[in-house]
């Protein structure tokens, strides 16, 4: 037993103990607190990958590793982007981009904003607003349903066609030619312009081209530019016929496991990239065409006004009644929420009066 001869060195014991034990119960919560590390699946060839990638190193750093994330391309691992809301609902990895088109044969009504020649006159804007409210509305609803929750989302450019040879102007200016098709959605809009449609992923397009299993590919202008597409199609038919989307969703059970203050530091994260993210293919699409104007020697033509309006009148009986079809009640009041704002904004749609409430 220590017996103290005067109460200062008493104090400087007791300050000593207080200490050291303060120590210790930092140094054991810093070991019990737990690390998570996650797995993100997303596609090749995008925009904001190089972002992501910073988005990610400022997780870690912000949560002084207790969150790490791994980035995985297609080919690194055995699924397809046709898989990835199947991957994300069972938690075979905490994140994945989700493209619409890629899994609309399993959630079609996700693509209700990518339905070629529904938005009119390719106006990105329109798309925009429609798309903001159908993230925080229908599009939540069905990820809901996939046990996902969305993180943050990248809208394209326009979607545009890029032909080894010709143009699309008429009927016959695809009869025979191979075209890539993503969708179910754009299968039927190839197959309205007498094209054959060939599904291939973007990331196989330039083999494909290559080969001659294709004569020609579709995709936004920034897409087409990092996967070098020009190298073989110069001819690019500006038709902006459909946007698409880039959803980037997070399983549910993974994010609910986390923290509050690392729910937080992801939110922040992403939340400050959020317009930019919206925004960063539209924006960098005429320099990019420019661009490659200079680099690659593209030439480039709109689809005739009158074939684009003939195509248009067709849509709903080829593509829309299709999709339709699919959907169920939830997709059908999708559908008419879309219509109605189009018709509000002084746009003709060529559907049947039930749509138009």
């Amino acid at each position: 037993m220590i017996i103290f001869k005067n109460n200062q060195l008493k104090k400087c014991f007791l300050c000593l103990t207080m200490f050291i034990l303060l120590l210790l119960a930092v140094s054991s919560y810093a070991m019990c607190q737990e690390k998570y590390h996650w797995r993100v699946m997303v596609d090749s060839g995008f925009v904001e990958l190089e972002d992501l990638h910073k988005a990610v190193d400022e997780i870690a750093e912000k949560t002084d590793g207790r969150l790490t994330m791994d980035i995985f391309l297609p080919g690194e691992h055995p699924y397809k982007l046709s898989d990835y809301l199947q991957v994300v609902k069972s938690g075979e990895a905490e994140i994945c981009s989700i493209i619409p088109g890629y899994v609309s044969g399993i959630e079609p009504g996700l693509t209700v904003l990518d339905l070629p020649l529904l938005i009119p006159e390719g106006d990105f804007n329109v798309y925009r607003e429609l798309f903001e409210n159908f993230e925080q509305g229908y599009f939540k609803q069905l990820m809901d349903e996939w046990n996902g929750r969305i993180l943050i989302s990248s809208l394209t450019s326009g979607q545009n066609y890029y032909l080894k040879e010709g143009w699309i102007e008429n009927s016959d200016s695809l009869k025979g030619k191979k075209i890539r098709s993503w969708s179910n959605e754009v299968t039927n809009f190839i197959k309205l312009m007498n094209g054959i449609p060939v599904t291939v992923a973007l990331a196989e397009n330039y083999t494909a081209l290559q080969t001659g299993l294709l004569d020609g590919t579709t995709t936004n202008i920034n897409a087409a530019y990092l996967n070098n597409f020009f190298d073989i199609c110069k001819n690019v038919v500006v038709g902006e016929v459909s946007f698409s989307s880039i959803i980037y969703v997070v399983n549910k059970d993974a994010w609910n496991s986390l923290p509050l203050d690392i729910q937080e530091i992801i939110e922040d994260t992403f939340m400050k990239r959020d317009d930019e993210w919206e925004l960063i293919y539209y924006r960098q699409a005429s320099e990019t065409l420019m661009k490659s104007f200079i680099e690659h020697e593209i030439s480039a033509k709109p689809i005739p006004k009158e074939y684009r309006a003939e195509l248009r009148g067709k849509a709903y009986k080829a593509i829309w009644e299709p999709w339709l079809e699919k959907v169920g009640d939830s997709g059908k009041e999708a559908f008419i929420e879309v219509v109605s704002g189009l018709l509000e904004l002084g746009y003709d749609v060529p559907v049947p009066d039930e749509y138009k409430k």
